[in-house]
């Protein structure tokens, strides 16, 4: 499917976004980080958003327990991968980003195993890892959004945007790849929003049999020469 461009539409739909939220929020309160930069408490509420926003997936193919899920993400995640917004030093938004390199998770095996036992943990680690761990961006110049969630006392205030507007001016990729459930419609419509465009389809067969439909890929081109 055709790709476009988004050049200054993109920074004006998102720059309008952050502005309206902006007058419900001071925009002063606000503020990103890595996760690598935050204390334990801070790191233990990004987690705690990560695993609420993907719990639909995670109870059904890892484990229903939230004390699990909790230790099995804390070992996996790349603390200089995620991307956290901050409102009034409380964790309220989440970004995980990977690029041609690595992805955000990086299952341990051993810790499945420790977790969910020898069998069960393999099982998890051989099937999940396959998913999780696949390079899915080739190209130096381009990133991958692997994950974006917010509290959802938060929901509504522009705090994905914020995450994806600070990537996008920050960060020096010059066009972003995401993937979206089809039965997420929600969420798609919100990529659509600040401009992403739908590439094509990826059928997974473990998605599918967990009932989330198709995988939608979506690309975002940034233009960095109206940053400058």
């Amino acid at each position: 499917m055709l790709i476009m461009t988004c050049h200054s539409r993109w920074r004006n739909l998102l720059a309008n976004i952050c502005n309206r939220k902006d007058n419900m929020e001071n925009n002063s309160e606000y503020e990103i980080k890595k996760l690598s930069e935050l204390n334990s408490s801070q790191v233990e509420q990004a987690v705690a958003i990560f695993i609420d926003g993907f719990y639909y997936i995670y109870a059904k193919t890892v484990s229903k327990d939230k004390s699990l899920l909790k230790e099995l993400f804390m070992d996996a995640l790349d603390y200089d991968m995620v991307f956290v917004c901050l409102y009034e030093e409380r964790v309220v938004g989440f970004l995980g980003l990977g690029n041609r390199n690595k992805r955000c998770v990086a299952l341990n095996k051993e810790t499945c195993k420790r977790l969910f036992g020898n069998f069960k943990g393999a099982m998890i680690y051989m099937q999940m890892g396959g998913i999780l761990h696949e390079i899915t961006v080739h190209e130096i110049n381009e990133g991958y959004i692997d994950y974006i969630t917010t509290d959802d006392n938060y929901r509504g205030k522009g705090i994905a945007t914020r995450l994806i507007k600070y990537a996008c001016d920050t960060l020096p990729y010059e066009n972003y790849t995401l993937d979206v459930l089809s039965k997420n419609t929600t969420a798609k419509r919100l990529y659509e929003h600040l401009g992403f465009v739908q590439t094509h389809i990826k059928k997974n067969l473990l998605v599918m049999l967990g009932g989330f439909g198709n995988q939608i890929v979506m690309k975002l081109e940034v233009d960095k020469a109206q940053q400058s």
